[in-house]
């Protein structure tokens, strides 16, 4: 994926107060690319609206 979809998603969650959860960058050696983005680990879990 291109970086730049990462952090486009991960700006349109912010304006909009969603939880952003970014997984891993994947490709062929997931754990050499790994799950940071912008240096950062993004663990927010989103909640589906009616469990609140």
């Amino acid at each position: 994926m291109e970086e730049s979809w990462g952090h486009s998603i991960q700006e349109q969650c912010e304006r909009a107060n969603v939880a952003f959860f970014f997984k891993q960058w994947g490709g062929v050696n997931k754990k050499r690319t790994g799950r940071e983005l912008n240096g950062k680990e993004l663990n927010a879990i989103p909640v589906p609206r009616n469990w609140q």
